[in-house]
């Protein structure tokens, strides 16, 4: 299994410990073997040419799909509570798995923890720096928990830079800059994630609501009658 992060500032958001230290490398492979030691088994950490990659045995690490096809299910019925104690022993049984941490990341926001929640996404996106889920549900909780859309747009661009269709993450951004008054910046957005996904309900309702608010009625309903 390998993990390849790219040293950049967002890389600093994920390891604080390294921000303003990025020519370090001797510093950087510490800090990546210290982390990704699992269970007294140190990886393999290679600097070059601005990445960094983190190279182990997946075979020494056993995954454990009934438990968290179990903590999945409770957590689709709401029963967050009963997933978190699951999903924690499937972390300290496989600490490699970045959708552990994601889920548990979920449940602890869902239940109202959201600091606790971001500290465990962060978990999710140190593991793999590409898990979108993770990213934008960092996103959604600065911008709609904590007010923070300057914070949020950075986890929804990292998303985009992920992979430049995902019309979710950019119908989010768009959302989330409207709410907080920047409409013709987030208009610019919802138009490009309906560009990329001409049905995506929640994008053709923010169109509506925009051109309502802008006084275009008939755009509006327009919008609003291709949403329903």
């Amino acid at each position: 299994m390998i993990i390849i992060h790219q040293i950049s500032s967002f890389f600093e958001e994920l390891f604080p410990v390294l921000r303003g230290k990025l020519d370090d490398e001797e510093l950087i492979t510490k800090v990546l073997t210290d982390y990704y030691t699992v269970a007294d088994i140190r990886p393999e950490v290679k600097i070059r040419k601005g990445f960094a990659e983190i190279i182990f045995n997946p075979s020494e690490i056993i995954a454990q799909n009934v438990e968290f096809n179990r903590a999945n299910n409770l957590c689709q019925r709401g029963k967050f509570n009963e997933a978190i104690p699951i999903l924690k022993s499937l972390v300290n049984k496989n600490p490699a798995n970045s959708e552990y941490y994601r889920t548990l990341g979920q449940a602890y926001s869902m239940i109202g923890n959201d600091e606790e929640g971001i500290n465990y996404l962060i978990d999710a996106l140190k593991w793999n720096p590409k898990n979108n889920y993770a990213l934008i549900m960092i996103g959604n909780i600065f911008a709609r928990n904590k007010n923070d859309i300057e914070t949020a747009r950075k986890y929804y661009q990292q998303v985009i830079d992920n992979d430049p269709n995902d019309n979710i993450a950019i119908n989010n951004l768009g959302t989330n800059l409207i709410q907080a008054g920047k409409v013709d910046d987030g208009m610019q957005y919802l138009m490009k994630a309906h560009s990329i996904n001409p049905d995506y309900p929640n994008t053709l309702y923010g169109i509506a609501l925009v051109n309502q608010m802008k006084g275009d009625n008939d755009a509006a309903f327009d919008f609003a009658l291709k949403c329903i």
